[in-house]
This record gives C-alpha cells, sequence and structure tokens, in this order.
C-alpha cells in the first residue's frame, strides 16, 4: 500500500520551478496546434526547403511564447502569488481551472483555424466574435457537421487537454510555510521574476516594439506567415483593436485627389431607369468555369457551371476580383462598393452605423422598388440588418419564404426553390426595381436535395456537385424569368460572393484566391465581349449607375467598367497586409514596406518577385495605393462616405 501511495503522490516543486516546466511542456501543445494548419491544408503552402522550414519554425516559436504567456498570465498570477491564501485546496483548484481552462480555449481556436483557414486564407483575429455574434444560430446548427467531416481535430484537442490535465495534477507547487521579511520578500522576487519574464515573451524579446502581426513577415513570405502566426495570438492582438488608423502620406489633398478621388460623378449616358437584378452566388470561383479559364482549353476542361459559361458568353464579362475572402465583406462591397480594407469586415466594425451611399437608397429617390432575398436564416450574417441600414425596402429570408418542406437541414431554403420564389415576387414587383438575391447551397457541407443526387459531375470536392446544382438553379429561374413583362427592362449583373478552398494550381496563389466571374447581361443590348480588363466586386454600384444614366455624384470605392477613363485596379486586404492589382502589376504592402511586386504579364503564378529589382511600377503603385488608404481610412473614421456641400 505505502508503494502504491508513493507512485501517486504528486511531486512538489517551487512555484517558479513549476512555472517553467508548464511553459516547456505547453510549448510543443503551441507548436503541434499551429502546424496543424500545415497538416491540413499542405497544398496552400508549397514546400520551400528545410531552410524556410526552420525559419517558420524558429519564428513560430516566438509568437507561441509570446500566445502562452498571454494566455497563462493569470494562472501565473494565481501560482505564484506570495500569499498563504494559495495553500488553500480551493485556490489550488482554481488555480488548475485556469490553467485547464485557457489552454483548452487557446489550442481549440488554434485548431479550429486549421480548418476555418481553408474557406478565410486568414487567421483569426479579434473580428471573430463580432462574426460569430452575426452567424452564432448557424454555426450551432452546423457544428456536429463539422465535427464529423473534420473529426481528427476534436480528437487531437482532446489528446492535448488530457495531456494537460495530467501535468496539473502530476505537479504542484509547495506549500507557502514560514513568515518573516526575509520569507516574504524572497517569494515577493520569486513573483516579480516570472511577472518580468512573462511581459518580456509576451513583448516578443529586448526590441523598442513589441511584436504584432506584421513581425512574422520577417520569418517567411507573405503566403507562408499564417504558419508563422499562431491563432490565440492574432485574436489577442487584435482584440477591440481600432480598425483603421488615420494616416497622413500626402499632406496636399489636391494631389491625393489627383492621384484617386472616390467622389463620382454624373456620366454622359441619359438616364433610363432598367429594372436591376443582383445575384450573388455563393463560393462561386472562376476555378469552376470552362468560360473564365481559357488557357486550359487544350485539356478540355468542361467546368461545372454550363449555364453560367453560356451565359457569360452573351455577356460584358470580366474574369474580375472579390474585395474580401467572407459573404459579410462581399455584401457591402457590391451593394455600396465599401470593402473591408481592414481587420475587421464593414458589417460588424464600429463603422457600420456611419452614413454611407448604397444601391438602394440613391435608386429609392428615383421611385425604385428594392428588395433583398436570401434563402438563409433570418439574421445570418447579420445580412437582413445591413439590408434594412442600406434601405432595401423588403427582405425575405427562410421566414418569408414560409415552406419548411424545402429546408436543407443545414443553412436554409435549396436553391432552386427559392430562385422559383424569387423569380415569383420579381414578378408582382411595381418597375423600375432593384433586387438582390444571395444564394446558399453551394455553401459547406453542400447539400443538395436527394433527387439530385449524382446528377450533377462530382469532381475532386464536394463543392462541384453542389455548384452544378446552383448552376441548374439559376437555368430554371432564367427559363421562368424570361416569359415573365418584366425580364427585357432588366440589367442583371452575377458575381460571387467569395472563392471557396483552391483546387487549380492559380487559384492557390494570392491573386488567384480572389478571382470570381462578374458578368453583366442585359437580354435586349448588346453586352457581349470578355475583355482581359481588371475589375473587382465594389466596381459593381457605379457600373450599375453609370448604365442608367444616374445623375447625381456619390462616394464609391470603386469605378464604373463602361468609363474607359477610369482607373482599373483590385484591392484586398488579408493577414495585415494589402495586396494591389493595377495594370499589368501585383504588389503587397505591408504597413510602410512593399514586401512583393509580381509582373503578372510574364510572371501569373507569381513567383518571381521585383522588389529591389529597380522596377519603375514600383513608386507608381505605392502612390496610387497610399492615396486609396489614405482617402478610405480618413473617411470611414470621420464618418464622410456620403457627399458633402464641398465634393
Amino acid at each position: 500500500m505505502a508503494t502504491a501511495k508513493k507512485k501517486h503522490r504528486r511531486v512538489e516543486r517551487h512555484p517558479l520551478v513549476i512555472s517553467g516546466l508548464f511553459i516547456l511542456l505547453l510549448i510543443p501543445c503551441y507548436i503541434l496546434s499551429r502546424l496543424a494548419l500545415w497538416i491540413v491544408s499542405p497544398d496552400l503552402f508549397p514546400w520551400d526547403g528545410f531552410g524556410s522550414f526552420l525559419l517558420i519554425l524558429f519564428g513560430g516559436c516566438r509568437f507561441d511564447l509570446a500566445a502562452i504567456l498571454m494566455v497563462n498570465l493569470p494562472f501565473l498570477v494565481l501560482l505564484n502569488l506570495p500569499l498563504k491564501i494559495r495553500n488553500q485546496a480551493a485556490w489550488r483548484w482554481l488555480t488548475g481551472i485556469v490553467f485547464v481552462l485557457s489552454n483548452f480555449i487557446a489550442i481549440l481556436v488554434n485548431l479550429g483555424d486549421s480548418v476555418y483557414y481553408r474557406f478565410t486564407q486568414k487567421r483569426m483575429t479579434g473580428d471573430f466574435i463580432n462574426y460569430l455574434k452575426a452567424g452564432g444560430h448557424d454555426l450551432v446548427n452546423l457544428l456536429p457537421q463539422y465535427i464529423r467531416d473534420f473529426w481528427f481535430v476534436p480528437l487531437f484537442l482532446l489528446l492535448l487537454v488530457v495531456f494537460l490535465v495530467i501535468i496539473f495534477v502530476r505537479f504542484r507547487t509547495s506549500r507557502l510555510e514560514g513568515k518573516g521579511l526575509f520569507f516574504y520578500g524572497k517569494h515577493l522576487l520569486s513573483f516579480v521574476v516570472v511577472m518580468a519574464f512573462a511581459v518580456i515573451c509576451i513583448r516578443g524579446g529586448f526590441q523598442l516594439k513589441p511584436i504584432s502581426l506584421v513581425t512574422a513577415g520577417q520569418y517567411a513570405p507573405p503566403s507562408h506567415v499564417p504558419l508563422v502566426l499562431n491563432t490565440p495570438f492574432t485574436m489577442i492582438k487584435t482584440w477591440n483593436q481600432s480598425e483603421v488608423k488615420e494616416v497622413s502620406y500626402f499632406s496636399n489633398e489636391r494631389k491625393m485627389l489627383g492621384i484617386f478621388n472616390p467622389v463620382r460623378q454624373p456620366g454622359i449616358r441619359e438616364w433610363r431607369p432598367r429594372n436591376i437584378v443582383i445575384i450573388i452566388l455563393e463560393s462561386f470561383s472562376a476555378e469552376f468555369s470552362a468560360f473564365l479559364n481559357p488557357e486550359m482549353e487544350s485539356t478540355a476542361y468542361r467546368g461545372y457551371m454550363p449555364f453560367l459559361d453560356s451565359l457569360m458568353a452573351k455577356s460584358l464579362t470580366f474574369r474580375g476580383y472579390a474585395n474580401g475572402k467572407r459573404s459579410i465583406e462581399a455584401i457591402p462591397a457590391i451593394l455600396a462598393g465599401i470593402p473591408s480594407w481592414m481587420n475587421n469586415d464593414y458589417i460588424t466594425s464600429s463603422f457600420a452605423g456611419n452614413k454611407i451611399h448604397t444601391l438602394a437608397n440613391l435608386l429609392n429617390g428615383k421611385s425604385y422598388h428594392t428588395s433583398f432575398f436570401h434563402g438563409g436564416n433570418n439574421g445570418t450574417m447579420n445580412f437582413d440588418a445591413f439590408a434594412r441600414m442600406a434601405s432595401f425596402g423588403e427582405y425575405y429570408g427562410r421566414n418569408e419564404y414560409g415552406n419548411d418542406a424545402d429546408f436543407d437541414g443545414k443553412w436554409g431554403i435549396f436553391d432552386e426553390p427559392f430562385f422559383d420564389f424569387f423569380a415569383g415576387k420579381l414578378n408582382s414587383f411595381p418597375q423600375p426595381f432593384l433586387s438582390v438575391i444571395f444564394s446558399l447551397s453551394s455553401h459547406h457541407p453542400y447539400p443538395i436535395p436527394p433527387k439530385y443526387k449524382g446528377k450533377f459531375p462530382g469532381g475532386t470536392r464536394p463543392i462541384h456537385q453542389s455548384v452544378g446544382y446552383t448552376d441548374h438553379a439559376l437555368r430554371m429561374f432564367f427559363q421562368k424569368a424570361s416569359a415573365m413583362p418584366w425580364y427585357h427592362h432588366t440589367l442583371f449583373v452575377i458575381t460571387a460572393d467569395h472563392t471557396p478552398e483552391p483546387g487549380l494550381p492559380l487559384y492557390k496563389t494570392r491573386l488567384g484566391n480572389y478571382l470570381v466571374p462578374i458578368l453583366f447581361f442585359d437580354p435586349d443590348t448588346s453586352l457581349q465581349a470578355f475583355p482581359a480588363r481588371t475589375v473587382q466586386q465594389i466596381d459593381i454600384m457605379p457600373s450599375v449607375l453609370d448604365y442608367i444614366g444616374f445623375k447625381e455624384p456619390y462616394i464609391c470605392f470603386g469605378s464604373s467598367v463602361f468609363d474607359p477613363a477610369a482607373p482599373r485596379f483590385a484591392l484586398s486586404y488579408l493577414n495585415n497586409s494589402y495586396f494591389l492589382v493595377k495594370d499589368r502589376h501585383a504588389m503587397v504592402y505591408l504597413p510602410d514596406s512593399v514586401t512583393a511586386l509580381y509582373d503578372l504579364k510574364t510572371d501569373p503564378m507569381q513567383k518571381l518577385d521585383l522588389v529591389g529589382k529597380g522596377d519603375p511600377s514600383r513608386d507608381k503603385m505605392l502612390n496610387f495605393l497610399r492615396a486609396v488608404i489614405q482617402q478610405y481610412n480618413h473617411r470611414l473614421r470621420n464618418n464622410r462616405m456620403t457627399i458633402r456641400q464641398n465634393e
């Protein structure tokens, strides 16, 4: 019996020793949960040599150590407090609960991000909490499906948590016995040493400024920066962070406006109030289109959207750029020309209450009937709230559809019946009307009605069949709509909200991660071309207004595709860096430094970095980008997204 008791006796050590021991044992847990991103998505992070791997591993440990100390600071305080209250059983229980729970949450978000990253291409940041608030109900409904699809993540998490519990139970601090000034002074010194060590680790060393998300660029190229960072670090560092900062790249405002001006003036077209239907397709990457990938003609690539391909051949079509990686970023970009060039998405940012110009509020004043359709659960991603804020007169969601026989069991109403419902409603609206519909079936877990199982090409990924189903729903919609009296007086605009996880090589690049279809189709005009022109989602609003001859100035960061003099560019923000495409070049810009420059004409796969090679386009692109950033940040911060008298 004595031997058995001795075998299970917990080891007591000085709290300073226990602190160091626990930190050492946590380091491999954080490294493994961080590198799970590479394990789950090796195709997104091509092997760049053993030397690069070691640099990522070394740099990542710096961020892991910072995260460990930030997460465990409450635990270290409880463990090392130089007071005898820590001898009490309740205090020890509290210390253990804080240790296990805080590290459980940290490792959970790290591992969860290894899956979530495939859809967003960025580490979660502090705005993810707002994202959960906007779509938390859907997350709860989908959680069982995610656990089934990615079962290895909760299994790995369980093993790490068991490990955490074991090491805490196995080791505990020695009891605080003694008295006197020297005794307490000694333990106070120990406490100060631990806290000082924590501060140094959280700062990332003794350098002048603490490490931040930008620091990760020292250890890896932009494409591999997410492997250096860990999610607890990125979330804590961006928690309650001001979304944008005031910058002053140009002291001369006239010079800045000469480079970029977001005030859009009326065009030369005559006013003709066409109906406008905007169709936003969930996750419809340009990758899935045969029409948008003519370079693959030799491989007989058929794609997964045959109807949309046929419609693009009769439209003004662009292989365009999304302005974000999430649906919640796409809606304001498409409908208000406002991208999320910041860590937070616009809808859940502190600027969401600002006055803005939107397609709906501009056309409401022109006697347009306005409506927004999304077959998802009402409240999903705050789409209904944004629709109201954007002045759409009516909103139709799952509740308004009113028939759960067509519920997909996950997100909302299947696309085919909801598109049919949409067509019927359009036929009842007074003309002219502006109406927007956002599809949903091509979203993970990619459900399609049982009667269509196996009907559409399966491809290599589950999303391919659901893209085929939504394409079929679109075909049925146009077939029904073409027989309605409003059809031949309507401009149709079709695009995607963002791209999903990529498959083809081009779409695994930073540029390819944003390529989506953007097309303008008018049954009664000759809008038929496929120009090699840079077009982005924020160009949709000014293009629509230009097409119908809207005659009032407004503010928008995009430009009309029908204006030959407008600047053509595409800009996105990801992992604390800007990605600008302009003319034939692409540039990656971290705050105050250009980190990559590519010539897309000669290097479409972005492998040859021209930074430091003396390329003359660098300075011109940098000036343009800084003018855009200064305007965007200033107008957001000062609620100047609408026209004032002096503009």
